[in-house]
């Protein structure tokens, strides 16, 4: 089944289509900016009650402080937890905003932050702000940002290593509830096949139990727990 990334804002949605490319290519994700951390909540909870999608919902921290931000996850968390169980969602925050990921690749750090006392400042508390003056001063769009970079060391990030063991999780869930359904469907079959009466005549005798001649259809074959 598809994974969706909720995230806030089209460059958040233009860095991670980038660097989760090949999951997005074989299907197994989907990235969609919402505009805004309310709409992203929204969007969140609708993907998980209605569609029934598994989803992860990425948002700023819009701080720095641990506790602060332990206690955002945790609200994200509870509002999510209304619409679905947990084990279908996963609630990430960038610390301090999602831009600090534009700033971990090599390439674009080397590129945006100078030696200047204010840029490195900027970087580690105002990642945003670097950027988007960066951007306005070079006349710039984000897709044409990425071009060229190497965006491979993102996926080492932890953050990113979380996504991406979501993403096989979820899809290890779904290939076991589909190897349950085939199974139960061939056990359905194969009973149908040995219940069904014969069209021939058969000679008088004694009734025939086939419940007793057919023990193996008293129960569904066992399979893994999902």
């Amino acid at each position: 089944m598809m994974t969706y990334i909720v995230v806030e804002g089209v460059s958040d949605e233009i860095l991670l289509s980038q660097v989760l490319a090949n999951e997005i290519h074989q299907d197994a994700l989907k990235v969609r900016a919402a505009g805004g951390e309310s709409s992203a909540i929204s969007k969140a909870r609708t993907l998980l009650a209605i569609k029934e999608f598994p989803v992860i919902l990425w948002v700023d921290a819009d701080s720095y402080d641990d506790s602060t931000i332990t206690s955002k996850r945790g609200e994200l968390a509870y509002l999510l937890s209304q619409a679905a169980d947990e084990s279908r969602y996963l609630v990430l925050l960038a610390k301090p905003t999602f831009e600090k990921y534009w700033l971990e690749v090599p390439d674009l750090r080397a590129e945006i932050v100078t030696n200047n006392q204010n840029d490195e400042a900027e970087a580690k508390y105002e990642p945003a702000l670097l950027l988007q003056k960066f951007m306005r001063k070079k006349n710039i769009s984000a897709k044409a940002l990425l071009r060229g970079k190497d965006l491979e060391p993102l996926r080492e990030n932890e953050d990113f290593k979380k996504v991406l063991a979501f993403v096989k999780n979820q899809a290890s869930i779904i290939g076991h509830v589909h190897s349950k359904a085939g199974a139960l469907s061939s056990f359905n079959a194969h009973c149908s096949s040995l219940t069904k009466p014969s069209r021939t005549s058969t000679p008088p005798g004694p009734a025939i139990s086939f419940a007793a001649a057919t023990p193996a259809c008293a129960r569904p074959p066992s399979t893994p727990q999902v």
